[in-house]
């Protein structure tokens, strides 16, 4: 009976780092068009950071999990567009939008 709960706590773990990892890929596209008055401000694509997981006695079980170290944003930079009239214009007429790339997203989501 052990065996079979190793198996589902597994499975589990498993599935609870695919469901982070559309969760993020989600908030991501969910924000993509989204437009900020400042390079501080425009969001930044975030991804899940995995780290394996083993058991104790992985020599005789062979046993290895999953965990969620940490979410991160990823190091790129918003663009920044030349629109006077926007309402989040800054005092130049730039706004800047959301640090997404969306193909990569939706690769990432398959």
């Amino acid at each position: 009976m052990s065996d079979l709960k190793n198996i589902f706590d597994i499975a589990g773990r498993g599935m609870s780092a695919q469901m982070l990892r559309l969760n993020t890929v989600a908030s991501n596209l969910a924000n993509a068009r989204s437009v900020a008055s400042s390079e501080a401000e425009a969001y930044r694509a975030i991804k899940p950071v995995f780290s394996t997981l083993y058991a104790d006695d992985l020599q005789k079980s062979g046993v290895a999990s999953v965990d969620v170290v940490d979410i991160v944003a990823v190091d790129r930079q918003p663009d920044k567009v030349y629109q006077p009239g926007h309402p989040k214009a800054d005092a130049q007429g730039y706004i800047y939008t959301a640090a997404v790339d969306t193909e990569e997203e939706m690769v990432e989501m398959l």
